[in-house]
């Protein structure tokens, strides 16, 4: 795992589709009530052993119905956990048993060190959006992608998703969360913060010109 500061860890793993590398990312934030982790990723006992020195794990996020692949190992790692993702995981997922659902409408019980937003996409589509006051840290799932192509064939995969060798939100999610009233006032809610790093799930980080590269990002809205 490598910190980024304070309270603020990430660990990273392959993530290959067709053959292509689009990496996971899952972030750690040590709150006032204990550990929150965004995205859990494939569980090791390196990973376990790191997560197990910086305390308990008492929040455990699933941000948007694609990001679950992993979970089995952390619940039963961590029972206690609050587990919190989108409504449509209860089919996909019908063993896990979640403690919060986010919906357009829902108020989420999370530490006070944490701000979030919604956004609300096609049927059962939901991404769950992070600020971290104490590191000034947003983070995201899929709806910014920030990947560089390293071969010709990155390039011809990276190019239809509009996201080749650019921070920018994909066709691919743009498809799934048309714009709305709500969209918008996702947007809204995302540039009131006052961010300076992103923490994006599929490729680099950016932790310069933060804010502009994400209103460059969403202009789309």
């Amino acid at each position: 795992m490598k910190q980024l500061d304070t309270n603020l860890w990430i660990a990273d793993q392959d993530l290959k589709i067709l053959s292509t590398n689009f990496g996971c990312r899952m972030t750690v934030i040590k709150t006032s009530e204990g550990l929150v982790v965004y995205s859990p990723i494939r569980m090791t006992e390196s990973i376990k052993t790191a997560v197990e020195k910086l305390g308990p794990v008492t929040y455990l996020i699933a941000p948007n119905p694609f990001h679950h692949l992993f979970l089995d190992a952390w619940i039963s790692a961590y029972p206690q956990a609050n587990l919190i993702g989108p409504q449509a995981l209860v089919k996909k997922r019908p063993k896990l048993q979640f403690n919060q659902f986010f919906e357009s409408q829902t108020r989420l019980t999370l530490p006070k060190e944490l701000s979030y937003t919604i956004l609300v996409g096609r049927k059962d589509q939901r991404e769950l959006i992070l600020f971290d006051q104490s590191s000034a840290s947003l983070l995201v799932a899929d709806m910014i992608f920030n990947l560089k192509a390293q071969r010709w064939w990155d390039k011809i995969l990276f190019a239809p998703l509009g996201v080749k060798n650019k921070a920018g939100t994909s066709t691919f999610f743009r498809f799934f969360y048309p714009v709305s009233a709500q969209i918008i006032a996702a947007k809204k809610d995302i540039l009131s913060w006052p961010f300076k790093r992103i923490i994006v799930t599929h490729g680099s980080n950016i932790e310069h010109n933060a804010r502009p590269t994400m209103e460059q990002a969403l202009t789309w809205i």
